[in-house]
């Protein structure tokens, strides 16, 4: 794990510097062949480099044939699972999550077709996702069934989040939007002549679900530590990620963190020391120092109305009503098409031009998206399919928490995995009321923290029965 971050570290650093894209792309040729020869020496590293390509290949820019390096890696990885398959040096764990999830991707095909077959989509593109999550299915099932590995993959995944949100800051400063998938000067504006809130982007729009994943994580990991000087690193790297969140000025996944802290608190505060109950009050204390000294930060970086503007839009609700009113609009759409209600209108359909009645305002104005997670997977996947979605996500929560609530009893707080999952997947359902995730390389981290939660009933089994 240190080799990969140290070696992707440099390739953001050499993006940071505007260095050559040719030379970005050359060193990340050799992080790429690195990273291929460990996993093949030892296939659970998968679950390290993982996060990394997912993420960050993009500061390489597209290769051959419009294709990032997350695309090669996944085209080996699919190669090497085939081949541990047939060799026989993993096995699948039927459990019945595995018939769910088998049974979540039948029907997500079925709707692929059927959509394509009545005009809901235009192509079978959608197709590729099911197979990138069964491929994520099988190495953390195969690699993260031990406490110890799934430390590794949260690690990996808190780690990529530290270099992109570097990246963001960086981007920030000198007025680049990432989401372009561009890097280079042509792709600057001048941060102080603009009259509107210019809000730092990653190169996908899902980045604050991983973002608000890794502060709750921080922020619990606080509560239970008792060397000062992790207590203090632990608080600036809080502090750190807290600025990037301030930086994309993502309202939903600051409010979805402050719910799942209440819900954290409100379900194992009587299970806390008193010396831990004191650490969360005096953290909870230090936290409340964050807004200020980041707004000190920004302000001191820029001579502008940057900081009017954010006030501006934090007060602003009306984005929110309008998003009910589409709400309505595409629910009430949706139930009026026998087909649809059933199989779903097709992954992807909500960003189509055949689904604009899904997202028209009663003004005429029209929003970019249904921008929900929970109905979006609604609309696209059918009532059927959501509801096995709905239910795999409740058992992911209920076995993690009561793995928690065990390993709490045993007075093992400081390293309680199940915990952070736990609180991680609550955050996730609040972010996804109203913010939408679709099924790219941003719901890679909420999909392997689903299937960790559920691996903490294997877990909990052999440990304590």
């Amino acid at each position: 794990m240190k080799l990969n971050f140290l070696l992707w570290s440099i390739l953001v650093l050499l993006s940071i510097l505007s260095f050559d894209i040719k030379i970005i792309s050359l060193f990340t040729y050799v992080v790429f062949s690195i990273s291929i020869f460990s996993t093949l020496i030892k296939p659970k590293n998968h679950l390290i480099v993982l996060p990394f390509f997912a993420f960050l290949s993009p500061i390489a820019g597209y290769q051959s044939i419009n294709l990032l390096f997350s695309d090669y890696y996944f085209c080996f990885l699919l190669v090497h699972i085939i081949w541990m398959l047939l060799t026989k040096k993993i096995k699948l764990f039927k459990s019945q999550e595995f018939y769910i999830l088998s049974t979540i991707f039948s029907l997500y095909v079925l709707s692929v077709v059927i959509g394509n077959l009545i005009g809901n989509l235009t192509s079978f593109k959608p197709l590729i996702y099911p197979i990138q999550f069964a491929l994520i299915f099988i190495i953390t099932v195969s690699f993260a069934n031990s406490k110890k590995w799934s430390y590794i993959v949260l690690k990996s995944w808190i780690l990529t989040v530290f270099l992109g949100s570097l990246l963001i800051i960086n981007s920030y400063l000198n007025g680049i939007e990432l989401i372009n998938f561009s890097n280079n000067l042509d792709n600057r504006v001048n941060v102080n002549d603009i009259s509107y809130l210019f809000r730092g982007s990653f190169y996908y729009a899902g980045f604050g679900f991983s973002l608000g994943i890794v502060l709750l994580c921080l922020i619990i990991k606080q509560f239970f530590l008792t060397k000062i000087y992790k207590k203090i690193i632990i608080f600036l790297l809080t502090l750190y990620c807290f600025l990037t969140l301030f930086i994309i000025s993502n309202k939903t996944v600051f409010v979805s963190i402050l719910l799942a802290l209440c819900i954290f608190v409100l379900k194992y505060y009587n299970f806390f020391s008193k010396k831990t109950k004191r650490n969360l009050l005096s953290y909870l204390l230090l936290f409340s120092l964050i807004i200020p000294i980041s707004i000190f930060f920004i302000i001191s970086k820029f001579e502008n109305n940057q900081i009017l503007y954010l006030l501006v839009s934090i007060e602003n609700l009306s984005s929110l009503s309008a998003r009910f009113i589409v709400y309505k609009i595409a629910l009430l759409e949706f139930i009026s098409n026998p087909i649809g209600l059933i199989f779903g209108m097709g992954p992807d359909f909500l960003e189509s031009a055949s689904s604009i009645n899904y997202k028209t305002l009663v003004s005429g104005y029209s929003e970019g998206t249904v921008d929900s997670g929970l109905i979006s997977y609604l609309i696209e996947l059918g009532l059927i399919n959501f509801s096995l979605l709905i239910y795999f996500i409740y058992r992911s929560i209920k076995i993690s928490y009561r793995a928690s609530l065990q390993t709490l009893v045993n007075n093992d707080t400081e390293n309680n995995i199940s915990l952070y999952i736990f609180v991680s997947i609550i955050f996730l359902f609040f972010a996804l009321s109203t913010q939408m995730l679709g099924y790219t390389k941003t719901s890679w981290l909420p999909f392997q923290l689903l299937l960790l939660g559920s691996l903490n009933q294997f877990n909990f089994k052999k440990k304590y029965e």
